[in-house]
């Protein structure tokens, strides 16, 4: 983003570029081999020896005016006197040259972007771990870029325990959010990359993530549990169509191998499509991945979770109340012949006799260890008898 630009010199051989990268406080230019990663063009600046000049303003709320800008525009109708406080920027002087510089060229920084607080260790740093990032937007000044919450409001145990996950995991996160997208979207594209998701309990937010490696059920439901209405069981089972199951998965994210361009990495189950009889793909953006690995990982759980997709919604005792969205629950009922099957919990409401109305989607712990295999998944986790399979003979006549 250009917000200045003017010449100076004998016969305006000299051009001052002023570009903004982002919300301060930055960390600083990413350096490889001891430069700094500063391209015009396709080239990097060291490219044109002597004839590019900068300076790197971080964003602090107490930097001081570019003082080489300021001398060579004093006196003019251009004067520059602005320290852009809050706000790291790159300063650029190009000498005139017809040989290389043909017109002004586009300006290309790698950064280590905004300092983030660590809440297990009240240190302020850069960092590429998601959970962090995703606190410092949410508690950021709505006036620089974040949602303004008070870390009042904000249980941050569930901070420390999401960012430490994401560490051992090795979940990391590298965006730019620049596109004008409503706060929400903005804070999901940050969750979206260790599947995290941030939920109100008790008057607080709270962090999450979906892990069975490291979750356990909150709650164990069984047939006692549901209600019936004029007895019948109100537990309704529920699963899209196969024209509604894809059977290939597209993640578009910016390749850090590439130059952060965006790539895709498609993940196809031929067995299905053969089965299925034709490709149905889904495709997901995740902005904040940038490598392989992790493209990879979340491509087999966004595909085995879209093909194992069975959804319940029962009323229960008033007990379940107390389950919040994203528990972890077992459910042992014998009209479906589930014995303690794991479902996520997505919504908890209020029926009109005191009860509560729960919605679940279907969890199992295949779903999270990073490969994709169809194979683990049983699509008869039933105790009633298999209706496709050859009928038994009759045992024990009398």
């Amino acid at each position: 983003n250009l917000v200045y630009v003017t010449t100076t010199g004998t016969n305006n051989n000299y051009l001052h570029i002023v570009g903004v990268i982002g919300e301060g406080e930055i960390d600083s230019i990413v350096q490889s081999g001891g430069v700094d990663q500063i391209w015009l063009d396709d080239k990097l600046y060291t490219s044109y020896p002597g004839l590019v000049y900068y300076e790197f303003y971080s964003g602090s709320m107490t930097q001081n005016v570019c003082a080489a800008l300021q001398s060579a525009t004093a006196g003019t109708s251009e004067a520059w006197n602005d320290p852009l406080r809050g706000t790291a920027y790159i300063y650029l002087r190009l000498t005139y040259d017809r040989d290389k510089f043909l017109h002004i060229p586009d300006i290309t920084v790698e950064v280590k972007g905004l300092k983030v607080l660590d809440t297990r260790s009240s240190t302020t740093a850069w960092s590429d771990n998601p959970a962090l990032c995703a606190y410092d937007y949410l508690t950021r000044s709505s006036r620089r870029g974040g949602m303004g919450i008070s870390t009042s409001r904000i249980i941050t145990s569930s901070v420390d325990s999401a960012a430490t996950y994401c560490e051992s995991k090795g979940w990391d996160l590298n965006i730019v959010l620049s596109n004008n997208d409503s706060a929400i979207d903005q804070i999901q594209k940050l969750l979206a990359v260790y599947r995290g998701n941030l939920i109100y309990s008790q008057c607080q937010f709270k962090f999450v993530y979906r892990d069975l490696n490291d979750e356990s059920a909150v709650m164990a439901l069984t047939e006692n549990d549901v209600e019936e209405q004029k007895g019948i069981s109100t537990l309704r089972i529920d699963q899209p169509t196969v024209f509604d199951t894809p059977n290939c998965m597209r993640i578009k994210f910016p390749n850090e191998a590439n130059k952060y361009i965006m790539d895709d990495y498609v993940l196809t189950d031929s067995t299905a499509v053969d089965a299925d009889g034709d490709l149905r793909e889904k495709s997901i953006d995740l902005d904040g991945v940038t490598n392989y690995t992790n493209a990879m990982i979340l491509a087999a759980y966004h595909l085995e979770r879209a093909r194992v997709n069975k959804t319940i919604q029962l009323e229960a005792h008033s007990r379940c109340l107390a389950l919040e969205p994203h528990d972890l629950i077992t459910v042992t009922h014998t009209f479906p012949g589930w014995s303690e099957k794991l479902f996520r919990v997505s919504a908890v409401g209020l029926n009109p006799e005191g009860g509560a109305v729960i919605q679940a989607v279907e969890e199992a712990t295949a779903f999270y260890n990073d490969t994709y295999d169809m194979a683990s998944h049983s699509y008869y986790d039933t105790t009633i008898p298999n209706p496709t399979a050859t009928v038994p003979n009759v045992i024990n006549v009398s």
